[in-house]
């Protein structure tokens, strides 16, 4: 990946944090290879074998936001003609990457912070709550905290 002293201290630090079973935020100007970070925390861990699952948008086709994350059960919406996986169950296992978690819309990050917090959700129109175990990864090219303190009339934030 890189010789340099400073790359040889961030792959130190991917060694370190790579065995846990935190969340991790990689945060970076746009460029700077977040994602290759995470596939390196991803295949240093005990997930290295599962799925590394990238995702790089917050709309779904159609507009709505988290089908694709969560999935749906078939005649969720007119075009649902049999249920589907949503990615956090493609990545149960195995680790979610999210880049540019900074883009997504509030609703959708309160789906998130279930997920986060409690390893389960719902596919769109379902009743079963469905337990996944994944690794989060997230990247962002803008420092949330900043974010959180310039928007500090805002009712409620979530920091991933």
């Amino acid at each position: 990946m890189g010789k340099s002293d400073k790359m040889q201290v961030l792959l130190d630090l991917v060694t370190q944090v790579a065995p846990s079973r935190s969340t991790i935020l990689i945060s970076g100007e746009s460029g700077t290879g977040k994602e290759l970070i995470a596939k390196a925390i991803h295949s240093a861990s005990t997930r290295a074998d599962k799925a590394f699952v990238p995702v790089k948008y917050w709309i779904d086709p159609g507009g709505s936001p988290g089908v694709s994350l969560f999935g749906h059960v078939k005649g969720a919406f007119t075009s649902a003609v049999a249920s589907k996986k949503g990615l956090f169950e493609v990545a149960d296992q195995g680790t979610i990457f999210f880049d540019e978690i900074a883009t997504i819309s509030p609703e959708t990050q309160a789906k998130l912070l279930r997920v986060i917090q409690e390893r389960e959700f719902m596919r769109l129109g379902g009743t079963e709550q469905l337990k996944v175990d994944v690794r989060i990864v997230a990247a962002s090219n803008v420092e949330l905290l900043t974010l959180v303190r310039e928007d500090a009339s805002a009712k409620t934030c979530t920091i991933v």
